[in-house]
């Protein structure tokens, strides 16, 4: 059994300092998946359960963040957090798109113009 939990952020916009700007294009250069389900993009962080307030604290700066899990697959226990629908387009991608991931790591950032092209985004 898991639980979903939906985290509306933190006043209109995103209550991200520049720190954690920073922080979650890290996470999201090392540990993101740039995908969708056909039919809608999205943006999926599958993190260890160990980083469980991590996730909590980004879930809870970004509007239309959701965290699912705990989950538990043979011996992996872990969370996903998750960024679609409007969250993704109206949120996630314009605050990526500010920064110069590019010049920081072409390779993530392909799958991530890649997931954008797919989608018309």
């Amino acid at each position: 059994m898991f639980s979903v939990e939906h985290f509306p952020g933190a006043g209109h916009g995103w209550g991200l300092s520049e720190y954690e700007v920073g922080l979650l294009l890290g996470i999201l250069i090392g540990e993101g998946h740039f995908g969708g389900d056909r039919k809608q993009p999205q943006i999926t962080l599958k993190m260890n359960v160990r980083h469980e307030p991590l996730l909590r604290h980004l879930a809870a700066r970004c509007p239309g963040a959701k965290l699912y899990g705990p989950y538990q697959y043979e011996t992996r226990n872990f969370y996903q957090l998750m960024f679609r629908g409007s969250g993704l387009r109206d949120g996630l991608m314009p605050l990526l798109d500010r920064l110069p991931w590019e010049t920081i790591d072409p390779h993530s950032f392909a799958r991530y113009r890649a997931m954008k092209e797919k989608y018309n985004l």
